[in-house]
This record gives C-alpha cells, sequence and structure tokens, in this order.
C-alpha cells in the first residue's frame, strides 16, 4: 500500500505529565498516521527529598508509570505496530533511591526494564507499540528511508551496556557475540549502512534517535552548547558514502525540553565532502520545558577532521508534537502546540 502521502507525528521527553499523549489518543483515533515516532525519556522518576538525611534522591512511581504507558498504548496508527519506541538517556540511566531499610542504594536498569514488561504484557493491550530493534527500518513511506537508532550508545559514558545485553535490546541472533559498547556501536553503525546501500534511489533519509547532533540552551542565562561527536562522525560516515548531495537528510531527536528546526552542515577538513542535515528537536512532550535562549547566525563546531556548521531556524518553548505530511513532491512538518491545562499530574 503506497500512497502520495504519509502521515505520521513525532516526539519525545514526554514520561512526566500527560498533556501531549493525552492530547494524541484524541489526535490518533482515526488512525490517519501511519507512524507516531516516540524519541525517548520514556519515564522521569519523582525527585524525593528527605528532610531528616537532608538528601535528594528518586523514586520509580509504578502508578505514575503506568498511567503513562496505558495511554501510548491507546494510540493508534493506519499501519501495524505504528507507535516506534525508542530509548532515551533516562530510560538506561539507573535510579539512586533512599528507603529506611536500604539507605542510598541503586536500582541498576530499572525503566528499561519496566518499559519492556510493560509493553510485553499481553493484558495491557500495547500491540501497536513496538521497540525501535524491531524496526530498525521502515520503507513505507513512498520514496523515502525511515531509520530508528540508539543513539545512548554514541555517548559512552552514559551507556549502561549490560542493561542492552541482559534485557536483550538488540535481540538479533549475530548480536549474540557483542560484548562492549563499542561493539554494540559498531553493529549498529553496520545495520544502518547496510539498509542505507540496499536503497540507493530513495531520496529522503529519515533518522530517528534520542540526542540531538548539535543543540544549545539557556541554562541560568548562559548559552550551553552540546553535541554528540560520536554521532555526528557516524552520520557523516555513512551518509557521504552514500553521495548523499541529492538526498534530503531529516533528523529528528528529542532530549532537549523545547522545539528547534535548525540546519547543520557537516564537512570534512577540505571542505570536498559535505552533508546537509535539517535536525527536529522535539523535546515537548511533557518534561519540565528548557530555556532555548537566543543564538544568532552560524555557530562553527570542530570535531576531530570535521567542521560542523549550525544554524537555528526556528525555537519554541512549548509542550507539543511534530505532524509530519509526506509527499512524494513537497513535505509539509508543523509543530503543533498542546495547551497546557492546569491538570495535577
Amino acid at each position: 500500500y503506497m500512497s502520495n502521502s504519509y502521515k505520521f507525528i513525532h516526539f519525545g521527553c514526554w514520561g512526566k505529565k500527560k498533556i501531549v499523549v493525552t492530547k494524541l489518543v484524541d489526535v490518533t483515533e482515526s488512525k490517519d498516521y501511519a507512524m507516531v515516532s516516540v524519541a525517548g525519556d520514556n519515564y522521569y522518576p519523582e525527585k524525593k527529598y528527605d528532610e531528616t538525611q537532608k538528601i535528594e534522591y528518586k523514586v520509580f512511581n509504578p502508578i505514575h508509570f503506568n498511567m503513562l504507558f496505558e495511554l501510548l498504548c491507546k494510540l493508534k496508527t493506519s499501519r501495524e505496530k505504528g507507535v516506534k519506541l525508542i530509548f532515551g538517556n533516562h530510560d538506561i540511566n539507573d535510579i539512586v533511591s533512599y528507603n529506611n531499610d536500604e539507605g542510598m542504594h541503586t536500582i541498576e536498569c530499572n525503566t528499561l526494564i519496566k518499559t519492556i514488561e510493560f509493553i510485553n504484557n499481553v493484558n495491557n493491550n500495547c500491540n501497536n507499540v513496538s521497540f525501535f530493534t524491531d524496526v530498525m527500518f521502515n520503507i513505507d513511506a513512498p520514496n523515502t528511508l525511515v531509520i530508528f537508532l540508539d543513539t545512548t550508545v554514541y555517548e559512552s559514558k552514559k551507556l549502561q551496556y549490560k542493561c542492552y545485553s541482559e534485557n536483550n535490546i538488540f535481540s538479533n541472533e549475530e548480536d549474540k557475540n557483542i560484548t562492549t559498547s563499542e561493539e554494540l556501536r559498531e553493529y549498529q553503525n553496520q545495520r544502518v549502512k547496510e539498509i542505507i546501500d540496499k536503497y540507493p534511489d530513495r531520496q529522503n533519509i529519515i533518522l530517528v534517535g534520542h540526542h540531538p547532533l548539535v543543540s544549545y540552551k539557556d541554562k541560568k542565562t548562559t548559552m550551553v552548547e552540546s553535541y554528540s561527536g560520536l554521532l555526528i562522525e557516524f552520520f557523516y560516515n555513512i551518509l557521504n558514502v552514500t553521495k548523499s548531495g541529492s538526498k534530503k537528510i531529516y533528523y529528528l531527536c528529542a532530549d532537549t525540553h523545547f522545539y528547534e528546526k535548525s540546519t547543520i552542515i557537516i564537512s570534512d577538513n577540505k571542505n570536498e565532502n559535505s552533508i546537509k542535515i535539517e535536525q527536529y528537536i522535539v523535546g515537548t512532550g511533557g518534561a519540565d520545558l528548557d530555556n532555548p535562549g537566543v543564538i544568532f547566525g552560524q555557530q562553527n563546531i570542530k570535531i576531530n577532521k570535521l567542521n560542523i556548521s549550525f544554524e537555528r531556524m526556528e525555537a519554541v518553548k512549548d509542550y507539543g508534537y511534530l505532524d509530519c505530511l509526506y509527499n512524494l513532491t513537497d513535505n509539509e512538518w508543523k509543530y503543533i502546540f498542546v495547551p497546557v491545562k492546569n491538570d495535577i499530574d
């Protein structure tokens, strides 16, 4: 089934307030959308403070978690298993918690395990949700390749490798001999490269991940720049090989809690080869919002042998999601605001 248009929704950083996912239960009811891509940070543990011990810690609240995921599992799509879920750093991070019996203690891989258990439990009716590893790519869209990534593997300092290995996150047979995060990264790089090579005629490549390639936010009136060097190198290596000059490349992500559209150009030192990427950050699904601040003009970064130029096109501090209408001639992507009701969530 191929039509001239292909509609999908993208958002991330949602596992706190239920406003966006509640709205999307209504929006997707009519099954107008082929896909909903959910870009990680699917649950934020609750922060607590112990007065007597004077310590801050976090707890997993199963009632809040279940409420959020029950809503996610109600999202409907025209294709089977159309809600594609990837993991963010908060899904992999340990929870450092506290109670009287154990004192301060660490709960490893907790959110990840709870997410997998919830979705795989048949009583929860989550059969429209699939993990990104089942759908490393999706070739429904005309002339388009959609590729889902786990970007936490490019943030080596934060990667809890055993969360992946012990929970069979990359559950294909050939990955049984992967024993380090470097090998995991290499495995994903290889798979993505094979997909791109297999469909050389696809003119539009949409990559979906959690971490932005480059982002800027205002933290206490200081503009903070962050970028993912390994992820940028990966993009350059796989996309440059495709001679992607004629292709349009989009990267949909989250992690930073506002909406931003930007243009990123990655080139080698000699400026002989460059790739242009339209990046959409949509970390606006329900976490406390960040401040985009103001950036003027083009920002330039050097990483190893690569030059990166970044230009922000628009930035909005508000809850919402990206509504993408994709057709063969022209694409139309717009950010939809979700008005915040005074909900106690």
